[in-house]
């Protein structure tokens, strides 16, 4: 990624602004377009014209958009490192050597609990490799020695960062998961709005709590109402704070724009959107009692909650009751609480998925992929067209 500050040139082709950030085709790569104090700075994605390379200017244009309306932005985050002249002769025959300056590169646009974890697990599975499956001139025989070190699922993942790697550093494609099977598309699964309400009252009313408990399930009542009536994602809700709702005469909003996860707070969500969404009446009144909490939802020690641990702890206790009794038909993750707000908004309140993306910070198009669930219609539902 290449920064400078020169004057726009004739044969800059304007493709899409976001925010107050233009996105321009300039020569044979797309390039960021943004004043700060009235000085233009240009920022140019390397990696040529390509699906990919343009979607990585899409949510760099969205994190600085983001990051100039929190005035947290700073230029220097987005200068090229300098290299000794060493580390610009690239070894493009190692796999490893290509993920290393890959790394490089990408440091300014990856967030932070990506490059903490997933950067280091395939740090890891590289280093596992016999030597000689990492060289490029072997690379269509990858999958058959890792393999033998993971399984496809992780792999696929896996191959989806090399895959980036190779064509940024060396400019060649190299699809990699051919090699491996093909994966089947996860079925969206989502709790329907009965369901989600007994999940609510078994937590409010401590229906599944140990008895004697120090810490009972209705103490996270309030975080389990925010996940189901807002749809956030579950990092999004722990980094709330009771600073970031807006309290006024026609209700609450609350401000999403920070995310925590594996013990790291960032001052962006996932996707780099920060947003201001509206919450019900029902949820404003649960959330009051929890007025100067920072966090607002918190573990046992008054610290940031642990979502792996209510959800192994807290959360599967309660299902695990509920589908005992009959009152859920599938164990779900709570994150399965996104799926069923998109879902049940979009078929129950007939809101539309371009209004749902903004209230759950993604574009209509991921909302419809990844979020929505399928909903058969049955006979008494079908209208009379004619």
């Amino acid at each position: 990624m290449h920064l400078s500050t020169i004057k726009k040139r004739k044969d800059d082709k304007k493709l899409e602004r976001r925010g107050r950030v233009t996105i321009v085709k300039h020569n044979n790569s797309f390039r960021l377009r943004l004043k700060i104090n009235y000085v233009q700075h240009n920022i140019t994605v390397g990696g040529g014209i390509t699906k990919e390379t343009w979607e990585i200017a899409r949510n760099l244009a969205d994190k600085i958009s983001s990051e100039l309306a929190l005035k947290t932005f700073d230029i220097n985050n987005y200068k090229t490192p300098k290299t000794s002249k060493k580390q610009k002769k690239i070894k493009q025959d190692s796999l490893i050597d290509i993920w290393k300056e890959y790394k490089i590169r990408k440091q300014p646009q990856i967030a932070p609990t990506t490059q903490k974890r997933g950067w280091k697990d395939i740090d890891r599975f590289l280093q596992e490799l016999p030597s000689e499956a990492i060289l490029l001139e072997n690379i269509d025989y990858l999958a058959i020695h890792s393999l033998k070190l993971r399984s496809a699922g992780t792999l696929h993942r896996y191959f989806t960062s090399l895959n980036a790697a190779i064509k940024l550093v060396t400019g060649e494609h190299k699809n990699l998961k051919s090699q491996l099977p093909k994966m089947q598309r996860k079925t969206i699964q989502w709790f329907e709005p009965e369901e989600v309400t007994a999940i609510l009252e078994a937590f409010r009313q401590d229906t599944y709590s140990p008895e004697n408990s120090v810490f009972p399930h209705s103490r996270y009542y309030p975080y389990v109402a925010f996940l189901a009536m807002t749809g956030c994602r579950p990092e999004e809700a722990i980094a709330i704070t009771w600073d970031d709702l807006q309290w006024t005469q026609r209700g609450c909003k609350a401000k999403i724009s920070k995310a925590y996860s594996k013990g790291e707070l960032m001052d962006v969500t996932k996707n780099h959107i920060a947003r201001s969404i509206a919450l019900p009446q029902k949820l404003a009144n649960i959330l009051k009692p929890l007025q100067g909490y920072t966090p607002l939802f918190q573990n046992s020690e008054g610290s940031y909650l642990d979502h792996g641990n209510f959800t192994k702890r807290q959360w599967y206790a309660v299902l695990d009751g509920l589908r005992a009794d009959g009152k859920i038909v599938t164990r779900l993750r709570p994150y399965a609480l996104r799926h069923s707000y998109v879902t049940n908004l979009h078929y129950k309140h007939a809101f539309s998925l371009v209004k749902i993306a903004g209230l759950i910070g993604d574009r209509p198009e991921t909302v419809i992929k990844h979020y929505t669930g399928l909903k058969k219609i049955e006979p008494d539902e079908m209208p009379d067209l004619y």
